[in-house]
């Protein structure tokens, strides 16, 4: 059996993004709907850094496009936590249920749904692009430190119930750091 090798930066860059967007929006919304947010706030990141031309196929149209898609996965959450609590948000560990039930300022009544469709989309993408820059810096650095990856071969082999000639372990051995 040939074994590859891991991008561990590349992988653990993943898996932050995928633990972060879960802690904003929670555990509502489907892997497959996390997984392709992911992929819009990445074409949206890369469509900012861009000429802000707005012609179809340049890579800020592309960006455009990806933050509404975002916006259109959220919404079905929104208007469904909504509509659970007749027009406040259901009582929920993430930040999505903070957006939903907070109180604008000015008017002391909760955001109107396309107000939080236009919002929410700008806050995670804050939310994740801070937080997870920290996470996989401090990641990177715990995992070169070899008595914390000898832990986690342990907890790895321990967790599964696999012995020190498992393949598992000698992927773990193998990543690139």
């Amino acid at each position: 059996c040939k074994m590859s090798s891991i991008d561990f930066d590349k992988e653990i860059n993943h898996f932050a993004n995928f633990v972060n967007t879960r802690f904003v929006l929670g555990d509502a919304l489907g892997h497959e709907d996390i997984e392709s947010i992911m992929h819009h706030l990445k074409v949206w990141k890369e469509g900012l850094q861009a000429v802000p031309i707005n012609i179809p196929g340049t890579t800020f149209y592309k960006a455009l496009r990806a933050r509404e898609a975002i916006a259109d996965i959220i919404l079905p959450e929104v208007i469904k936590r909504r509509s659970l609590s007749n027009g406040s948000a259901t009582k929920r560990q993430d930040l999505l249920h903070f957006m939903i039930s907070v109180e604008n300022p000015l008017t002391g009544k909760v955001y109107e749904l396309e107000q939080l469709r236009q919002q929410i989309p700008t806050m995670l993408f804050g939310a994740l692009d801070t937080t997870v820059s920290n996470e996989v810096e401090l990641l990177i650095r715990a995992s070169r430190n070899k008595e914390y990856i000898n832990r986690i071969k342990t907890e790895v082999l321990k967790e599964f119930k696999l012995d020190s000639s498992s393949s598992t372990n000698d992927i773990i051995a193998n990543m690139k750091m």
